[in-house]
């Protein structure tokens, strides 16, 4: 197998990090977090590939203040679309809220040249080892994992919904990795995957919207607009858990 397969893999995305960590200071452009985060997602899933195949802990410790910082700018601004989807929406929140996320961005522009030091400085210490590892190993770790994920899955309930479509979607970032000959000896349907995160996903947004607004102080007049969101996460949520039961990864 190909030699430093992990280092390199990584240091990709290290620089595409860089890359979205440069144009969001120059454009403000909140895709650029998310895919910024994205990327970190996939560190953290090969991290926790190396630990469980390997016996050891390659952490993301030095990336963890930009994931945080950039997920709170993220959560806020999905506060501020869904206050102003209410009816009637809520003046005096918005603008709080727009104040706060204002504030959020301006913290992370001032820490971005810890930030872009923070990813030198990961680039600089990793050390993932040369050979990819043991074959055996490799497709015990995926059958393992699949496993635990549908464990999670049947607790039914909305912590164990978002934990499964976390642990669904490091599955695919590990796998994406691997090398074409070793991917076709691996049981893992990724079409249908990435399909059940995709739904998750709307579902989770939503989700979280929900969660929001209830330690939010939002005039009776907006209460019915909440109760349909309600509704309609409710319906998402068994829509998903029945489709998902139904077509197990």
């Amino acid at each position: 197998m190909k030699k430093n397969l992990l280092n390199s893999y990584v240091i990709k995305l290290l620089d595409s990090i860089e890359q979205q960590l440069s144009s969001y200071i120059k454009i403000k452009d909140p895709e650029c977090l998310h895919r910024l985060r994205v990327a970190i997602k996939k560190i953290k899933a090969i991290n926790s590939f190396t630990k469980k195949v390997y016996l050891e802990n390659y952490d993301t410790e030095l990336l963890k203040p930009i994931f945080k910082e950039a997920g709170a700018i993220r959560e806020t601004g999905l506060t501020i679309q869904l206050l102003k989807s209410l009816s009637p929406p809520p003046t005096t929140l918005i603008s709080k809220a727009e104040s706060q996320r204002d504030k959020l961005i301006q913290q992370f522009l001032n820490s971005s040249t810890a930030y872009l030091q923070a990813i030198t400085d990961y680039r600089n210490n990793l050390n993932f080892p040369e050979k990819l590892g043991n074959k055996k190993d490799i497709k015990s770790y995926f059958e393992k994992a699949r496993q635990n994920a549908l464990e999670i899955l049947q607790r039914k309930d909305r912590e164990g919904m978002h934990e499964y479509r976390r642990k669904i979607k490091n599955l695919v970032y590990v796998y994406d990795v691997l090398p074409k000959r070793l991917q076709e000896e691996i049981d893992l349907d990724k079409k249908l995957i990435l399909k059940q995160q995709h739904q998750l996903g709307e579902w989770h947004d939503l989700y979280v919207s929900v969660q929001i607004l209830s330690t939010l102080k939002i005039s009776n007049g907006a209460q019915e607009s909440i109760e349909k969101l309600e509704e309609e996460e409710k319906r998402q949520f068994q829509a998903a858990l029945d489709k998902i039961n139904k077509f197990e990864i």
